[in-house]
């Protein structure tokens, strides 16, 4: 197609001095030059190659569940350490940033998020070396006698509480337990320190829940508990004019509860 099209030129072109063959070469030297050969480096030029990727999945960028899910169900540890030496590569990157204010909960948010898919790469890493790694089809066909175990019991038991932490790291919800954890410890506290009742007790209390609503309810925490902003209204104002109680946090953990437990049965599902 190139000596074709060069052939055209040189006979629309063709100089007086010079003949049609020597136009061939000239031009068909020039074209290979200065045309082709140009664009066959650019095509094969990894980092052009990279970008025009990296162009045509940009609208289509994979769900961070959709990655999480990934992780856990491949069977290449290859990929897994690629993964991981990718997770360390950038928690090395944040780490050494020089950040302050609002920004260092954006950075430990970041790193907190790295550590868990470094986890999640070293623990599937680990079960495909050892030869323990579960048949997903099996287990799918005998889901239905799998044990369902309710939410109060996964609060309570050491190791069930573990993996719904790691449950709702990957939906994002972390926070929402967090939160629902520290309003128990706080009520365990309170009851036993209210049986003093002594006006040293009541201001450590007072310090507590002022503390708890600041780090998951306030307007600064990071992440934010979401819950309706009316109840957080009502708390406010309860932590501004009256005393402390062990139950003061009673009506928005519960709404945490709920939320939690309709996480649960989507992971059931």
């Amino acid at each position: 197609f190139l000596r074709t099209s060069v052939r055209c030129c040189c006979t629309c072109c063709c100089h007086q001095g010079l003949s049609q063959q020597e136009h061939e070469i000239l031009h068909q030297g020039n074209s290979g030059q200065g045309v082709l050969l140009p664009l066959i480096n650019q095509l094969s030029d990894p980092d052009y190659i990279n970008q025009f990727v990296i162009w045509m999945i940009r609208d289509s960028s994979c769900r961070y569940e959709a990655f999480m899910n990934i992780l856990k169900l491949t069977d290449r540890p290859d990929e897994l350490e690629a993964v991981r030496d990718r997770a360390l590569e950038e928690l090395q990157l944040l780490r050494s940033l020089d950040t302050a204010g609002e920004d260092i909960n954006v950075i430990k948010n970041q790193i907190n998020s790295l550590l868990f898919v470094k986890k999640v790469c070293e623990t599937r890493a680990q079960r495909l070396h050892s030869g323990k790694e579960v048949d997903v089809l099996k287990l799918a066909a005998n889901f239905g006698k799998l044990c369902v175990i309710p939410l109060e019991h996964i609060l309570v038991h050491n190791i069930a509480l573990h993996f719904f932490m790691d449950y709702m790291q990957q939906m994002g919800g972390q926070a929402d337990l967090f939160f629902w954890l520290t309003v128990e410890g706080y009520r365990v506290t309170a009851q036993q320190q209210l049986q003093v009742l002594e006006d040293k007790t009541k201001g450590l209390l007072r310090a507590a829940a002022l503390g708890v609503y600041e780090q998951y309810l306030s307007t600064k925490a990071s992440p934010r508990v979401q819950v309706d902003e009316a109840l957080l209204e009502v708390l406010a104002q309860k932590l501004q004019t009256e005393e402390p109680t062990p139950e003061i946090f009673d009506d928005i953990q519960r709404k945490v509860y709920d939320m939690m437990q309709v996480c649960d049965m989507m992971q059931v599902i």
